[in-house]
């Protein structure tokens, strides 16, 4: 039987009709919060029931939306990315809302950005879950794009002046947050695997806790993007 015979998909399409990221789909599963199952090994949904589920945890539900096409992985650079968003040190602040205040009125943004209704989404995706990832990172984002004045990817590296509890999985503090501002899912998707990569590389985690400056930091991540797109070439 095809699997979307019985309204079955699977984790990247749940997570993107949910409007967050695979990441904090497969929290939300390990937690048990959520309605799905295996199939030969693979979680899969039954999007009836997901969707209920989105509705009664007033999620909102992107019905009109398409799963993300595979796109070419070399179409985004993490490194990029960076460099457009700048990096900043000694952000100062004790809790999340304070934190993502203080970022979102420091970072350089293109003038159309709303940063009120930025910041609004950042908190509103927080309360969903934690954008800590553990080992002291966190990425916060909008769940989804904002509808005017992206047009490339941002991200925003922030240093803060001291660790900060984020409720991340490990349950250790975030001393470094990634704040990310994408055209569209598919971007974000993309930075999210790139970082990721990253972040699984030795070492990457204790360079970043040495608050490197940007032009080392930016070399460090190209190397580890190419290590990154050979493999994927292999």
């Amino acid at each position: 039987m095809p699997r979307n015979a019985d309204h079955r998909i699977d984790l990247g399409e749940a997570a993107h009709f949910l409007g967050i990221t695979p990441h904090a789909l497969e929290r939300w599963i390990r937690q048990g919060t959520i309605p799905c199952r295996q199939s030969d090994g693979e979680i899969v949904f039954s999007k009836p029931q997901l969707k209920a589920w989105a509705s009664s945890h007033n999620i909102n539900w992107q019905e009109d939306a398409k799963p993300p096409a595979s796109v070419d992985p070399q179409a985004v650079s993490l490194a990029g990315a960076m460099m457009a968003g700048g990096f900043y040190h000694n952000i100062i602040g004790n809790d999340k809302p304070v934190i993502l205040k203080n970022i979102v009125s420091t970072i350089h943004l293109p003038e159309e950005v709303d940063r009120e209704l930025l910041l609004k989404r950042l908190i509103e995706r927080e309360q969903l879950s934690s954008t800590g990832l553990g080992h002291g990172i966190a990425v916060p984002h909008p769940r989804t794009p904002l509808k005017s004045g992206v047009e490339s990817p941002i991200v925003s590296t922030c240093f803060l002046d001291a660790p900060v509890d984020y409720d991340t999985i490990d349950g250790k503090p975030v001393f470094v947050l990634f704040l990310m501002v994408s055209p569209n899912t598919k971007v974000h998707l993309q930075l999210l695997a790139r970082l990721g990569f990253c972040l699984r590389d030795d070492g990457f985690i204790d360079f970043l806790r040495k608050q490197p400056d940007s032009d080392a930091l930016c070399r460090r991540v190209e190397q580890v993007e190419k290590r990154m797109e050979k493999a994927r070439g292999a």
